[in-house]
C-alpha cells in the first residue's frame, strides 16, 4: 500500500505518519494518527480512508490471524529465487527449488 502512496506523496514526514498509522494497534490511536495525516495533507488523508484499513493497518487486522506482518519479504524473496524457473515445467521448477 505504501508503494502506491509514495508515488503521490513523498518525503520523510509522509513516510513517518503513514507507517505510524500502519503500526498502531488501538483504534483511538489510529484515529489520532489519521488526524495528523489530514493536517499534513488532506488529499493523502482522502486516499488512505478510501483503502480499507483491514488491508494496511494493524489495529484493523483480524485477531484470528496468527501473523500481523506489514511487509511480505518472504514471498518477495521466494518469487525472486524461482524467477529463472517460472517458465519451466513443474518438475523442473521443483528441482530448482530443491537446489
Amino acid at each position: 500500500m505504501y508503494s502506491n502512496y509514495k508515488v503521490h506523496w513523498k518525503g520523510k514526514a509522509h513516510k513517518d505518519v503513514v507507517w505510524t498509522a500502519c503500526r498502531i494497534t488501538a483504534k483511538e490511536d489510529f484515529n489520532q494518527a489519521m488526524k495528523e495525516i489530514k493536517k499534513l495533507d488532506s488529499e493523502a488523508y482522502s486516499y488512505l480512508i478510501s483503502v480499507d484499513p483491514m488491508q494496511w493497518s494493524r489495529h484493523a487486522f483480524n485477531p484470528m490471524v496468527k501473523s500481523d506482518q506489514l511487509v511480505n519479504n518472504v514471498s518477495e524473496f521466494f518469487n525472486k529465487y524461482i524467477m529463472e524457473a517460472r517458465d519451466k515445467p513443474i518438475l523442473t521448477i521443483f528441482e530448482c527449488i530443491r537446489r
